[in-house]
């Protein structure tokens, strides 16, 4: 992993985590304005907004550990892909004239 794609993980992490604790909170002051209900609002939205952080950690994370897909029509080691996937039989590839 280069110095590039670590930056962008850590960003990754951060926004995630950020995003969803500034969320939840800032939805359950405006529920505990709008209902009169002090703190309880803003703590569901803290401990949701925590719960949310952690799976959205992990859900980076597995992402990250799968193996990179090539684009289509790249083979490994560089060789052009096959042209047709398809069946010698197939009537949509007719057989070569002579």
């Amino acid at each position: 992993m280069g110095a590039w794609q670590a930056a962008a993980l850590a960003s990754q992490f951060g926004f995630a985590v950020i995003g969803s604790l500034v969320g939840g909170v800032v939805l359950g002051q405006v529920i505990d304005r709008w209902l009169g209900t002090a703190p309880a609002f803003f703590l569901i939205g803290l401990l949701l907004g925590l719960v949310l952080s952690v799976y959205l950690i992990y859900a980076i994370y597995r992402v990250q550990l799968q193996p990179r897909r090539s684009p289509p029509g790249d083979a490994p080691g560089g060789a052009p892909a096959r042209a047709s996937h398809r069946s010698p039989r197939d009537p949509r590839n007719p057989p070569p004239s002579e």
